[in-house]
């Protein structure tokens, strides 16, 4: 489903847990695709649960937020 966004492209891609349900390998080839859209000047949110720290470090801008919303 990304690439049928990504063939629009968009100036923000929304990702909700694009990493969910994938082994550590898959998800951190999604990671380097990812990573490559916002080097070409896509603005990229994502959510990500539980990221490893491979994936956690992959992050240039983080809003981490607590049960109930609020930003810790």
């Amino acid at each position: 489903s990304m690439g049928v966004e990504l063939v629009g492209d968009p100036n923000i891609l929304f990702l909700d847990e694009p990493t969910s349900g994938l082994d550590s390998n898959a998800a951190d080839k999604v990671m380097t695709a990812i990573e490559k859209v916002a080097k070409s000047g896509t603005s990229v949110i994502c959510t990500i649960h539980q990221p490893s720290t491979r994936i956690f470090s992959r992050a240039t801008h983080l809003l981490l937020l607590k049960r109930g919303g609020d930003v810790v």
